[in-house]
């Protein structure tokens, strides 16, 4: 039976890490520094949820902003496009410019007067920290040089969402679903996911659907699309899901993003896949495709050429 680790960083030894990548997709990482904020992080984002809608209309998602703001439940759909998603979400972190560089804005996001973010931006501090060290460890693993990440992060297009999933009772009329958010996999290199109540699922290498409860002093760390092509397959990015739940349920979602212009021309092949999936595969125009199915955008903003 395929079950879940749990993960020391501190530990010399990488072979549980490399497992867990490769046979699994995620595990739980200790974290006991992290995990002591996410209460006061879910404290803001249930200040800024309970506000009128108004109010949180102010700080709109939009395809001026990329999508960084405030997302209105129904606002977003299904990877497909076919199906509404039942979670308000706000977004923070990197927002890409016109000119295909990315700036971190996250200060002046969480500047406003509305709610209480001091929690929160220690998070987003905290959680990029961990996240370049851990990407480190699995460039070792993966036997790439040293730095190897480096130019392919020093724009980078980071993000923190906090989701807060009303209970069914809550959803607006027409919810038809088992899913407050549908079925997926991630677009980024991993994402780093902390949630009050019990409500996630993750599917398996045995492709087993799995409930996943908060564990203590850690974080999970769910692997992504990015990493998964960059490894020449090796490495799994698992499909997840949120169930509907009878209880509202908050989440706070880190992605560690690449730069817009990130190519991966991936050194590997796994027998399995075909060449052609890894070849030239572009990281930024990959999200825009997802933004325009999920958001049902006509446009997105200009970007400079890769």
């Amino acid at each position: 039976m395929i079950t879940i680790p749990t993960i020391d960083l501190d530990d010399e030894e990488s072979a549980e890490l490399k497992a867990a990548c490769e046979n699994v997709g995620c595990f739980f990482a200790k974290a006991p520094s992290l995990y002591s904020l996410v209460a006061g992080v879910i404290k803001e984002a249930r200040m800024f949820f309970e506000l009128d809608p108004d109010v949180k209309g102010k700080y709109l998602a939009t395809s001026e902003n990329y999508f960084v703001g405030y997302r209105p439940q129904g606002s977003e759909k299904n990877m497909y496009g076919t199906q509404t998603e039942h979670c308000e979400q706000f977004k923070l972190g990197m927002i890409m410019q016109g000119n295909g560089s990315s700036l971190c804005q996250i200060e002046d996001q969480l500047s406003n007067r509305v709610f209480n973010t001091r929690k929160t931006l220690q998070y987003w501090n905290e959680a990029t920290t961990f996240s370049n060290r851990l990407l480190d460890k699995m460039r070792i693993n993966l036997g790439f040089e040293a730095a190897y990440f480096d130019k392919y992060l020093d724009q980078p297009l980071h993000q923190l969402g906090l989701n807060y999933y009303p209970s069914i009772s809550n959803i607006q009329s027409g919810f038809d679903s088992d899913y407050a958010l549908s079925p997926h996999v991630d677009l980024g290199l991993f994402t780093l996911i902390s949630q009050d109540i019990a409500g996630l699922q993750i599917q398996l290498a045995d492709e087993t659907l799995v409930g996943v409860e908060p564990q203590e002093n850690t974080v999970l760390v769910l692997l992504a699309e990015y990493l998964h092509k960059w490894s020449g397959g090796r490495y799994r990015a698992p499909l997840h899901c949120v169930t509907a739940s009878k209880k509202e349920r908050y989440s706070v979602i880190y992605k560690h993003r690449p730069n817009y212009d990130a190519v991966i021309r991936v050194p590997y092949r796994a027998s399995e896949l075909s060449d052609s999936e890894f070849i030239n595969y572009h990281t930024g125009e990959a999200y825009d495709r997802k933004i325009h199915n999920i958001m049902g955008v006509t446009h997105l903003p200009e970007t400079a050429d890769p």
